[in-house]
């Protein structure tokens, strides 16, 4: 189950490398993070941590309702579809996207392997064998591992190739959703009052990021990062 759940993450997640329009990725985002919620839902039900309900409730009630509503409705506001903006282009981002799942795949392969041989800095660092009990004990945490890695790895370039501040900050909600899954995976608890700030910080960027996406539309006619050098006296 876990393992259904991580891959159709990953989809997902390259789907956003893929969408023609702004609106299609806010949907896609709400999806992955439905995906999200359900995996810490299904980990709570295993190991009785609190700790995964709290996680799984705030990233359906912020991540899969809160944020996409909030930027679907400034979508609205415009009156028309917008298009992403792409460096390299749809198809050449899509094949960056599924060079970097490979590159993901090796390093957690590398990693695994260095930590199987033992601790790396001393007796009190930790073993792969220790860091991914609770995984184990449910099955499938290599592949939470290595998915939670190339979400990281995909959230970082979707920053870097989007043009539109928007997909910029979905961007930054899929990286968010990768530590969170990385997290998981490991069996690592975060105290309620960190994930609490995580969550908010997450929040105030998205309102920011929204207001400032309307607002360069109306002065620039559009919300590629670069028309803002218009604004240079």
């Amino acid at each position: 189950m876990l393992d259904i759940l991580a891959w159709l993450i990953w989809l997902s997640t390259l789907m956003l490398l893929f969408v023609r329009y702004l609106h299609q990725a806010v949907w896609v985002v709400a999806g992955t993070s439905i995906l999200l919620s359900a995996m810490s839902f299904v980990l709570f039900i295993e190991t009785r941590e609190g700790g995964l309900l709290i996680a799984a409730l705030l990233t359906l009630l912020v991540k899969a309702f809160f944020v996409p509503g909030y930027l679907l409705r400034t979508l609205q506001k415009v009156g028309r579809p917008l298009e992403t903006v792409r460096y390299l282009g749809r198809m050449g981002s899509l094949l960056v996207g599924l060079l970097l799942s490979v590159i993901g795949g090796r390093l957690f392969s590398t990693w695994a392997s260095r930590l199987a041989l033992g601790p790396l800095n001393g007796p009190s660092t930790p073993s792969l064998e220790h860091t991914t009990a609770m995984g184990r004990a449910l099955g499938g945490t290599d592949v939470l591992m290595t998915v939670a890695l190339i979400v990281l790895l995909l959230g970082a370039f979707m920053m870097i190739d989007h043009r539109k501040v928007l997909m910029q900050a979905l961007g930054l909600v899929t990286m968010e959703n990768g530590v969170v899954l990385l997290a998981t995976s490991l069996g690592y608890q975060m105290p309620f009052f960190v994930e609490l700030g995580i969550f908010f910080d997450l929040l105030v960027t998205i309102v920011v990021v929204g207001m400032l996406s309307y607002q360069m539309i109306e002065a620039l006619g559009s919300m590629a990062t670069d028309r803002m050098q218009r604004l240079k006296g």
